[in-house]
Protein backbone atom coordinates (compact mmCIF):
# COMPACT_ATOMS: atom_id res chain seq x y z
CA UNK A 1 0.00 0.00 0.00
CA UNK A 2 1.69 3.10 -1.07
CA UNK A 3 1.17 6.28 1.57
CA UNK A 4 0.30 9.99 0.64
CA UNK A 5 1.87 12.77 2.55
CA UNK A 6 1.03 16.50 1.51
CA UNK A 7 1.42 19.62 3.17
CA UNK A 8 -0.68 22.67 0.54
CA UNK A 9 0.06 25.81 1.85
CA UNK A 10 -2.50 28.50 0.32
CA UNK A 11 -2.72 32.16 0.77
CA UNK A 12 -5.90 33.99 0.92
CA UNK A 13 -6.49 37.22 -0.99
CA UNK A 14 -7.21 40.11 0.69
CA UNK A 15 -10.75 41.51 -0.12
CA UNK A 16 -11.96 45.05 -0.46
CA UNK A 17 -13.77 44.89 2.56
CA UNK A 18 -10.20 43.47 4.82
CA UNK A 19 -7.82 46.54 3.22
CA UNK A 20 -10.69 49.11 4.00
CA UNK A 21 -10.88 47.35 7.70
CA UNK A 22 -7.24 47.94 7.68
CA UNK A 23 -7.09 51.59 6.72
CA UNK A 24 -9.87 51.81 8.59
CA UNK A 25 -8.34 51.31 12.14
CA UNK A 26 -4.64 53.05 11.00
CA UNK A 27 -6.58 56.29 10.16
CA UNK A 28 -8.38 56.25 13.67
CA UNK A 29 -5.64 55.53 15.74
CA UNK A 30 -3.50 58.73 13.16
CA UNK A 31 -6.53 60.83 13.88
CA UNK A 32 -7.22 60.11 17.45
CA UNK A 33 -3.29 60.28 18.33
CA UNK A 34 -3.03 63.67 16.39
CA UNK A 35 -6.54 64.81 18.04
CA UNK A 36 -4.53 64.06 21.36
CA UNK A 37 -1.88 65.67 20.81
CA UNK A 38 -3.33 68.97 19.62
CA UNK A 39 -6.68 69.58 20.94
CA UNK A 40 -6.50 67.53 24.21
CA UNK A 41 -4.59 64.52 25.67
CA UNK A 42 -7.73 62.35 27.03
CA UNK A 43 -8.25 61.80 23.02
CA UNK A 44 -4.73 59.71 23.39
CA UNK A 45 -7.27 57.07 25.12
CA UNK A 46 -9.13 56.48 21.74
CA UNK A 47 -6.04 56.00 20.02
CA UNK A 48 -5.00 53.54 22.56
CA UNK A 49 -8.06 51.56 22.76
CA UNK A 50 -8.08 51.66 18.59
CA UNK A 51 -4.33 50.49 19.17
CA UNK A 52 -5.59 47.55 20.91
CA UNK A 53 -8.33 46.87 18.74
CA UNK A 54 -5.68 47.13 15.80
CA UNK A 55 -2.91 44.46 17.89
CA UNK A 56 -6.49 41.77 17.88
CA UNK A 57 -8.08 42.47 14.35
CA UNK A 58 -5.15 43.15 12.15
CA UNK A 59 -3.33 39.41 12.46
CA UNK A 60 -6.64 37.94 11.23
CA UNK A 61 -7.26 39.63 7.91
CA UNK A 62 -3.59 38.33 6.82
CA UNK A 63 -4.50 34.57 6.42
CA UNK A 64 -3.15 31.18 5.31
CA UNK A 65 -4.44 27.68 5.01
CA UNK A 66 -2.68 24.69 5.73
CA UNK A 67 -3.78 21.53 4.31
CA UNK A 68 -2.46 18.68 5.76
CA UNK A 69 -3.37 15.40 3.99
CA UNK A 70 -2.23 11.78 4.72
CA UNK A 71 -3.78 8.97 3.34
CA UNK A 72 -7.38 10.51 2.54
CA UNK A 73 -7.34 12.16 5.90
CA UNK A 74 -7.22 15.94 6.01
CA UNK A 75 -5.67 18.64 8.99
CA UNK A 76 -6.71 22.09 8.00
CA UNK A 77 -4.99 24.79 9.81
CA UNK A 78 -5.70 28.10 9.96
CA UNK A 79 -2.05 30.94 9.66
CA UNK A 80 -2.35 34.60 10.96
CA UNK A 81 -0.05 36.50 10.20
CA UNK A 82 2.46 34.03 9.77
CA UNK A 83 2.92 33.83 13.19
CA UNK A 84 -0.34 32.22 14.88
CA UNK A 85 -1.90 28.81 13.95
CA UNK A 86 -4.86 27.24 15.11
CA UNK A 87 -6.72 24.45 13.83
CA UNK A 88 -9.97 24.97 11.62
CA UNK A 89 -10.85 21.27 11.02
CA UNK A 90 -9.72 17.63 10.44
CA UNK A 91 -11.68 15.50 8.00
CA UNK A 92 -11.78 11.59 8.05
CA UNK A 93 -12.32 9.70 4.40
CA UNK A 94 -14.46 7.40 6.01
CA UNK A 95 -17.10 10.42 6.98
CA UNK A 96 -16.70 11.70 3.41
CA UNK A 97 -19.79 11.72 0.80
CA UNK A 98 -18.81 13.02 -2.12
CA UNK A 99 -15.60 15.18 -4.15
CA UNK A 100 -16.27 17.08 -6.78
CA UNK A 101 -14.78 20.25 -8.37
CA UNK A 102 -16.77 23.32 -7.51
CA UNK A 103 -19.42 24.22 -9.49
CA UNK A 104 -20.05 20.55 -10.54
CA UNK A 105 -23.48 19.52 -10.50
CA UNK A 106 -22.86 16.23 -8.54
CA UNK A 107 -22.88 18.84 -5.49
CA UNK A 108 -26.38 20.12 -6.11
CA UNK A 109 -28.08 18.06 -3.55
CA UNK A 110 -26.05 19.60 -1.01
CA UNK A 111 -25.62 23.70 -1.92
CA UNK A 112 -29.46 23.76 -3.01
CA UNK A 113 -31.76 24.23 0.44
CA UNK A 114 -28.77 24.99 2.65
CA UNK A 115 -28.21 21.50 3.47
CA UNK A 116 -25.11 21.56 4.14
CA UNK A 117 -22.85 24.11 5.93
CA UNK A 118 -19.88 25.69 3.79
CA UNK A 119 -16.97 26.09 4.78
CA UNK A 120 -14.37 27.91 2.32
CA UNK A 121 -10.23 27.32 2.83
CA UNK A 122 -9.74 28.56 -0.85
CA UNK A 123 -7.50 31.42 -1.55
CA UNK A 124 -10.79 33.38 -3.08
CA UNK A 125 -8.74 33.50 -6.38
CA UNK A 126 -11.61 32.94 -9.15
CA UNK A 127 -8.82 31.83 -10.95
CA UNK A 128 -7.53 29.05 -8.83
CA UNK A 129 -9.22 25.58 -9.38
CA UNK A 130 -10.89 24.34 -6.03
CA UNK A 131 -12.09 21.27 -5.13
CA UNK A 132 -15.68 20.83 -2.68
CA UNK A 133 -15.27 17.91 -0.52
CA UNK A 134 -18.66 16.89 1.40
CA UNK A 135 -18.13 15.51 4.96
CA UNK A 136 -20.95 14.16 7.10
CA UNK A 137 -20.80 15.52 10.53
CA UNK A 138 -22.83 15.73 13.74
CA UNK A 139 -24.64 18.66 12.74
CA UNK A 140 -25.22 17.28 8.82
CA UNK A 141 -23.15 17.98 6.26
CA UNK A 142 -20.37 20.23 5.95
CA UNK A 143 -19.22 21.47 2.12
CA UNK A 144 -15.36 21.88 3.04
CA UNK A 145 -13.93 23.96 -0.42
CA UNK A 146 -9.92 23.34 -0.94
CA UNK A 147 -7.54 23.82 -3.64
CA UNK A 148 -6.15 20.68 -3.79
CA UNK A 149 -3.52 19.03 -5.93
CA UNK A 150 -3.53 16.67 -8.23
CA UNK A 151 -1.68 14.00 -6.32
CA UNK A 152 -3.96 14.24 -3.15
CA UNK A 153 -7.44 14.18 -5.89
CA UNK A 154 -5.53 10.95 -7.67
CA UNK A 155 -5.04 9.38 -3.92
CA UNK A 156 -8.00 10.26 -2.90
CA UNK A 157 -9.63 8.62 -5.60
CA UNK A 158 -7.53 5.55 -5.02
CA UNK A 159 -9.13 5.00 -1.79
CA UNK A 160 -12.49 5.71 -2.39
CA UNK A 161 -13.14 5.44 -5.93
CA UNK A 162 -17.26 6.00 -5.81
CA UNK A 163 -16.73 9.34 -4.07
CA UNK A 164 -14.63 11.23 -6.13
CA UNK A 165 -15.98 13.36 -9.50
CA UNK A 166 -14.25 14.49 -11.96
CA UNK A 167 -16.82 16.25 -13.58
Amino acid sequence: MSDLYREILVKKQQTGADKAKKAALIAGIVLFAAAGIVVHPVLLIGALGLGIAAYFLLPGLNLEYEYLYVNGDFDIDKIMSQQKRKRCASYNVADLEIAAPTGSHDLDSFTSGGKAKIKDYTSGDPQAKSWSLVYKSNEGYDLVRMELEEAVISDLRRIAPRKVSRC
